[in-house]
């Protein structure tokens, strides 16, 4: 571009020197020629490109290999204004539903007993969380959560409330756990990942890509569209700033007895914070998310919230040391189990089985044996399903290509192959046209001049 610069630049001091003011006018009325060309392709240089995205996003993931974090989750009851609305959703959605048994309604006490605080440690794919209850929580005593959750990896253990006022455990798979299958509340889905899936594969290998510039707080930002690559008719807006740091998630779908697509859910991010980290790497986090439930459109298209929980970030560290360990649940004797991976049904953890056979050892060869039969299963039924890494589809990013948001300035990201081969050719053909004009320009001069002497 400054080549450009300086190459018109001289252009006019030459012009100035040696042309009268109606040659100059008409150079001037030759400009808007090569003006639109050159325009055209600085505008495709200058859009946000789907892979371009991807790899900031990508590479925002890669800064992040554990987390550990304390972070509060406060609900909101449904709002009173949104109830008789709700229940007309819920004629109009169906007619034979009784409005009175609506169960999305959260009054005022089911909000202060769904309120927790989490205890959340993550490394790769293992989590580790203990609830407490936002109401007698007591950082000087975290001995007793109301529920722990902890997955290794493949099996899921689970100890918490149970039906007789003691304390149960389940192990399940993960999906049977509804652990990778649901979009949990947790830091790293905020930013990273929604279920499973990082949102740079979301986002490089969804279908319907699109960019479009609005403005928050005075600032430019990029509102990005695209639908999810494998789940049918979900589809996601997300809002980024001109750090290209995530400011609202919204998650739009389409499921019976919706007449068209809504908007089910939504993220606003916000408080970004600055974490240094080891490697030199500034992490940008935010440490508020408010999330927003929706149930319904009303005729106009106006969404109606169910209810509303702030998430708020008390502590949080990443790229910590987790010890291997911390992943994995160790059942209290007494604790009833239930077993949904072996088959075994509801056992008891008592000091006679222990004494016996070890009951870890019992639960862990059928867990073991419940998984080979699970993968044999899925072998005979045809190749097993593609991973979040496996997935490939148009616009891969080539050689795993990540980059820095804070080298590559909203509105100046790297185009498409495509978009640099129309600005390449664009500039030339411009070059081509202005050389060809000041070539006629100073040769008709010359001629006049010899033909005045």
């Amino acid at each position: 571009m400054w080549l450009l610069e300086s190459l018109v630049q001289e252009v006019f001091t030459m012009l100035g020197r040696h042309l009268k003011r109606k040659q100059v006018i008409l150079f001037m009325t030759a400009l808007p020629v090569f003006v639109p060309v050159y325009s055209k392709a600085s505008q495709n240089s200058a859009t946000l490109s789907q892979q371009g995205l991807a790899a900031i996003l990508r590479h925002q993931e890669s800064l992040v290999q554990s987390m550990e974090c304390t972070f509060d989750v406060m609900w909101s009851p449904t709002a009173p204004e949104n109830i008789p609305l709700l229940y007309q959703i819920c004629k109009e959605l169906n007619h034979e539903y009784d409005p009175e048994a609506e169960p999305y309604i959260v009054d005022e006490e089911l909000a202060e007993r769904l309120s927790t605080v989490t205890h959340w440690w993550r490394k790769g794919d293992r989590e580790r969380e203990n609830v407490y209850s936002a109401t007698n929580y007591n950082p000087a005593d975290l001995s007793r959560p109301i529920k722990q959750n902890a997955f290794d990896g493949q099996i899921l253990r689970t100890l918490g409330p149970g039906g007789d006022g003691g304390v149960a455990g389940v192990i399940e798979t993960a999906q049977g756990g509804l652990w990778t299958n649901v979009n949990r509340t947790h830091p790293y889905s905020f930013m990273y990942q929604f279920m499973t899936m990082p949102y740079s594969q979301i986002v490089n290998t969804g279908t319907n890509f699109s960019v479009t510039k609005v403005v928050r707080d005075g600032k430019d930002c990029a509102r990005v569209s695209v639908e999810h690559p494998t789940i049918d008719r979900m589809s996601f807006v997300l809002i980024y700033d001109d750090e290209f740091r995530l400011m609202q998630w919204d998650m739009i779908r389409q499921i019976a007895p919706d007449p068209k697509p809504r908007l089910y859910e939504r993220y606003v991010l916000s408080n970004y914070k600055k974490y240094e980290d080891q490697s030199g790497e500034v992490i940008w986090f935010p440490s508020k998310a408010v999330y927003h439930l929706y149930g319904g459109d009303l005729p106009d298209g106006t969404p109606v919230e169910v209810f509303q929980k702030t998430v708020n970030i008390r502590q949080i560290k990443f790229n910590v040391d987790i010890p291997d360990e911390k992943f994995v649940l160790k059942f209290p004797l007494g604790t009833k189990i239930w077993d949904g991976v072996g088959g075994l049904g509801w056992m008891e953890n008592t000091l006679e089985s222990v004494r016996e056979h070890s009951l870890t050892a019992v639960l862990q060869h059928k867990i073991d044996q419940g998984v080979r039969t699970l993968a044999q299963a899925g072998q005979a039924n045809g190749p097993p399903a593609k991973t979040t890494s496996d997935v490939t589809a148009k616009g891969d990013i080539e050689d795993e290509v990540v980059v820095p948001a804070s080298e590559v300035p909203l509105g100046q990201l790297g185009p498409s192959r495509t978009s640099r081969w129309w600005a390449i050719c664009g500039l030339i053909v411009g070059l081509l046209l202005l050389t060809a004009c000041i070539y006629w320009l100073v040769r008709t001069h010359r001629t006049r001049t010899a033909a005045d002497h």
